[in-house]
């Protein structure tokens, strides 16, 4: 039987996880005036226009380390970037990030920017400007931040410490067999998804949203990566139960999607050379 005849009932199974609802999304076609009315509703009424600005997760208590908001950025043009980006997977375990370096590289990977309407923009574009992701950073290799997990506060351009603290046996125990190369990295990024700020407009639309969403992010990661003339590599093969214990999330609420590792390589690409300063980076091999 063609798989669109079936009903919608029959194509989910009962044990999967509500996200999967994406797949099977395009066959409520009856939905699709619900949710046509719920964006009008958004779009029109200022008040839920303006509910994104209050969409960023915070750490009140915890230990905060300040970026700098005005780091230098590389000179690499768009073009070096593009074609200089690859996934590199031998990072140099003897090589550090500087701050200033984190705090540029996250300039251009994820930051707030002038918008409308007193919401800020960010430097990928949302869905109907939901902003439903969040990142997080396990630093290893940072000069001046103390090794461990912490989220990155987007709107105040921090990072806000998860305690406990985390350790580099329980990553490797999320990401056997990936975690070694995550471990190795200068820093590790985590992107989560917090659904409901996307789906109480979009309805199952949003997920769809969502995952285009996380994908913008990683291919700015890999850019900003490049141009910096560090190596970067995608990593989705986690325990998600582990991963999500990791990070210290509810997966019902949030949800990581994926993870990166980002840091000077064993052998750095060219690109991007010019401008970066390693500092105390191990004699290359």
């Amino acid at each position: 039987m063609p798989i669109i005849e079936q009903t919608v009932d029959s194509l989910i199974p009962p044990s999967d996880p509500g996200w999967e609802l994406l797949h099977y999304s395009q066959f409520m076609e009856q939905w699709s005036d619900e949710v046509f009315g719920r964006m009008e509703r958004y779009n029109t009424n200022p008040e839920l226009w303006g509910e994104s600005l209050h969409f960023v997760k915070s750490y009140e208590e915890s230990r905060r380390v300040s970026l700098d908001r005005n780091a230098p950025l590389p000179t690499v043009s768009l073009v070096e970037a593009i074609a200089g980006r690859k996934s590199s997977r031998a990072f140099d375990l003897g090589a550090q990030v500087t701050l200033e370096q984190l705090s540029g590289f996250l300039r251009l990977a994820y930051s707030e920017l002038p918008g409308r309407d007193a919401v800020p923009r960010r430097t990928i574009p949302s869905g109907g400007g939901r902003y439903p992701l969040e990142l997080y950073v396990f630093a290893r290799a940072v000069k001046g931040v103390q090794p461990g997990l912490y989220h990155y506060n987007i709107r105040r351009f921090e990072l806000e410490s998860v305690e406990p603290a985390r350790t580099v046996e329980q990553l490797r125990e999320a990401y056997s067999p990936y975690g070694g190369m995550l471990e190795s990295a200068a820093f590790s990024l985590w992107v989560t998804v917090v659904p409901d700020r996307t789906n109480r407009k979009y309805g199952l639309r949003g997920w769809r949203f969502v995952m285009m969403e996380c994908g913008f992010l990683g291919q700015n990661i890999y850019l900003a990566s490049s141009a910096l003339g560090f190596g970067c590599c995608a990593v989705g093969g986690g325990w998600d139960p582990k991963v999500a214990d990791f990070i210290g999330v509810n997966r019902s609420q949030e949800f990581p999607m994926l993870a990166l590792a980002v840091g000077p390589q064993m052998v750095p690409d060219k690109v991007g050379l010019a401008v970066l300063d390693i500092g105390d980076q191990a004699e290359q091999p």
